[in-house]
């Protein structure tokens, strides 16, 4: 009897983790690339641009910033994993910005092979600055909530908030960024670590905001992986019927390798760009070869001041 209540726990354990495992890797696909690619705008808007720096002198209470962006990718990319067949995604984002170093926003995904395409929005508040008053450390920390779109009474979504934070520090060409995030749900805690290292090659400018920007990038990600371990005996549901033959254990460790070549076009509020990903995938559970992937992601951006 004890055996079985073992096996029971872990099947449940098991079945709620692979029916939630891709569909939340979906819904957390672009969750650090966010936090991220808005910490690098707070730093161009409030660092790199000498008039709203020299402002910031003043009040920074009283700079306060509205900003939406809008993206498109070739393929869905999950920690090096490709989610579908050649799976496009639509990303949308709104935030609001404070010269203080504070933030809050909302966005999500859209997704031309799941049902339905849109699953999740994402709220997020957080807090970017700098740290000991120098301008190249800036740290970071934020909250994100999910809130599920799918109707279906038997979808628990693995994970239902998240914790993330992290540092950047950086000069006028180069730049380290270190994240880490800690997922909370209903069954256990997730946490995810990434490392990217990066230039910034200024190849026009002219005048305020009128900029052409090449940022090669290499990244690292460590993360949850889940291996796969046979039964001695299979074991079936006695409510469902279904024989289960094993169960899986979440794994942690490093899980993509990521080359990307974005340019990067800024005009006045607007800020342009497309960008060439190569994930290099990596396996440390079982025998299965996760291809390497190449996809191509363009995005638009527009900014602006709320008041003088």
């Amino acid at each position: 009897m004890k055996k079985l209540f073992i096996i029971l726990i872990l099947f449940v354990n098991s079945m709620a983790v692979s029916y939630a495992q891709t569909n939340e890797a979906v819904t957390t696909i672009m969750d650090d690339e966010r936090t991220a690619r808005l910490d690098s705008l707070i730093n161009d808007l409030f660092i790199d641009d000498p008039e709203l720096k020299s402002l910031l002198n003043t009040n920074p209470w009283k700079m306060h910033y509205l900003y939406f962006r809008s993206s498109f990718s070739t393929k869905t990319v999950a920690s090096g994993r490709e989610i579908g067949d050649d799976q496009i995604n639509i990303g949308n984002q709104f935030f609001y910005l404070n010269g203080a170093g504070f933030y809050a926003g909302v966005s999500g995904v859209w997704y031309n092979q799941l049902d339905p395409g849109y699953r999740t929005t994402v709220l997020m508040g957080g807090y970017s600055n700098k740290l000991f008053n120098w301008d190249p450390l800036r740290v970071r920390l934020s909250y994100l909530r999910y809130i599920s779109h799918i109707d279906d009474p038997l979808y628990e979504p693995l994970y239902k908030q998240a914790l993330s934070s992290g540092f950047t520090l950086s000069n006028k060409h180069v730049g380290l960024r270190l994240d880490g995030s800690l997922h909370f749900g209903d069954y256990e805690t997730g946490k995810s670590l990434s490392a990217d290292l990066y230039g910034n090659l200024v190849l026009y400018e002219n005048g305020y905001r009128k900029k052409i920007r090449f940022r090669p990038e290499i990244s690292v990600t460590y993360g949850i992986d889940y291996q796969e371990f046979m039964l001695d005996e299979s074991f079936i549901d006695p409510i469902t019927g279904y024989e289960y033959t094993s169960y899986y254990i979440d794994k942690f460790g490093l899980m993509d390798v990521q080359l990307e070549l974005p340019i990067d076009f800024r005009y006045k509020n607007f800020d342009f760009e497309l960008s060439y990903k190569y994930h290099m995938p990596q396996n440390f559970v079982d025998d299965v070869e996760h291809p390497n992937l190449s996809v191509f992601q363009f995005s638009v951006g527009y900014f602006f001041r709320l008041g003088k």
